[in-house]
């Protein structure tokens, strides 16, 4: 797997100076996207890579982390200051994907750890937005089936409506509660 295949490499870099230094001089420059979702192993690829230049720039959110569960840790965004020489934090604020009202939201339930600032919407429409909490995926999905009948009931097509699901499996399940309820579903 993905997992293996990285450990193979840093072994061969660990062991073939070689192989190592040809790489290091191959990459003169590296970019990592999603840095918050960066591994031990990974971070220390990166290491192995960048040690000839130092020329690294690393693009992350730290309310994004995701795959603690797969060894992604905050410290390296807090390691990163120091550990490839002198770095610049640069906050991007700017969002030009959502609303003010998603974004306002978001930073009440993902504070950042880095920085202070909040983000800010370039958009001018601005939609109600609410939070609600369910016990049950059910649950969640009956919510929404209810919320689909009154915009359907206002006018709205089905069409113009959309759930999203964290799982795909939760995909068959969520679409026979939805049907249950009498809401045309569509693929």
């Amino acid at each position: 797997d993905f997992g293996d295949l990285l450990l193979h490499v840093l072994n061969i870099l660990r062991t073939h100076r070689d192989v190592l230094e040809q790489y290091q001089q191959r990459f003169r420059y590296i970019l990592v996207d999603e840095y918050q979702d960066t591994n031990r192993p990974q971070m220390e690829l990166i290491e192995h890579l960048s040690a000839l230049h130092r020329n690294i720039f690393v693009v992350g959110d730290d309310r994004q982390l995701i795959y603690g569960f797969g060894g992604a840790s905050l410290s390296y965004f807090e390691e990163f200051k120091t550990a490839f020489g002198k770095a610049a934090l640069i906050t991007l604020v700017e969002n030009y994907r959502s609303t003010a009202p998603i974004l306002s939201l978001a930073d009440t339930l993902l504070a950042s750890e880095l920085t202070k600032e909040k983000l800010n919407s370039n958009r001018t429409d601005a939609e109600e937005v609410a939070l609600s909490e369910y016990s049950f995926p059910r649950d969640e999905v009956i919510a929404a089936g209810l919320h689909f009948k009154e915009l359907i009931e206002k006018g709205v097509t089905p069409s113009e409506c959309a759930l999203l699901v964290p799982k795909n499996r939760q995909v068959r399940s969520a679409v026979t509660v939805l049907q249950d309820m009498g809401i045309p579903v569509g693929g």
